[in-house]
């Protein structure tokens, strides 16, 4: 049996024993086991004992065809703002001093993710722990915790920087809002500064359409500095160019 082999055995062992030791400790394991309902109980213990806050477990080669190159030196140059994204890490101690936040606005496939992949990457880079995820999982999360929606709430508000990437997708309804609200407005009484993007106009966002939007909006715009990326869409640019490498290819 290799070393590594016998390591993962003495943590699956380990961590088997800790959950079993008190029903606390069983509960935290099963809050996070739901969150992970596809993998099997042996995958779920493993990813529990290396990481129980995992919302998601993703292949390396997805993590490292995605998020991981959305870095700084990746830059195509395509969206002008990208600078901010610079500063904000630069500055990035006086952002937290301040809770000074962004709302990174813009139409599909402008590089809202993509700027604020590369501000969580090079600070997690730094040692500073971010978390970057959506309400649609949030949500998620929060209907199968077994250890209470309070509990999800503040292990979000415990990341020094949270990013919500595609606000404004998730479900429409009173009780999807009002948790959208509580998380924004948790980070805003904890004084810690979120980053959102959306493809929502500023004038959308300024202007909405009823009182519980308003509430959550009036938040944002509290927390967030309006950042707009524009111009065409990156997505159909890559769409193009795999076209046209196609058609030299076949002539």
């Amino acid at each position: 049996m290799s070393s590594k082999t016998q390591a993962y055995l003495e943590l699956a062992n380990r961590t088997a024993n800790g959950i079993t030791r008190h029903w606390e400790h069983w509960a935290n394991f099963l809050t996070a086991a739901s969150r992970l309902y596809k993998y099997n109980f042996a995958d779920q213990l493993m990813i529990y004992a290396q990481r129980p806050d995992a919302t998601a477990c993703a292949s390396f080669d997805l993590w490292n065809n995605r998020m991981q190159d959305w870095k700084f030196e990746n830059d195509a140059g395509c969206n002008p703002q990208m600078k901010l994204a610079r500063q904000y890490v630069e500055y990035w101690t006086e952002m937290q001093k301040k809770n000074t936040g962004l709302l990174i606005w813009g139409g599909v496939g402008t590089g809202k993710s993509f700027f604020a992949g590369c501000i969580a990457n090079a600070l997690m880079e730094r040692e500073v722990p971010v978390c970057m995820t959506n309400f649609a999982r949030i949500l998620n999360e929060l209907n199968n915790s077994f250890s209470g929606r309070n509990e999800v709430v503040e292990r979000l508000c415990r990341y020094p920087l949270l990013i919500i990437d595609d606000f404004g997708m998730e479900r429409d309804t009173n009780y999807a809002l009002e948790q959208v609200y509580n998380i924004i407005d948790s980070r805003y009484r904890s004084k810690r500064p979120l980053i959102i993007t959306t493809n929502l106009t500023l004038d959308e966002i300024r202007h909405p359409q009823d009182v519980a939007h308003a509430r959550i909006y009036d938040r944002v715009l509290e927390m967030c500095v309006p950042v707009s990326c524009f111009g065409t869409s990156i997505r159909k640019d890559t769409a193009q160019e795999k076209l046209n490498n196609l058609k030299s290819l076949i002539g």
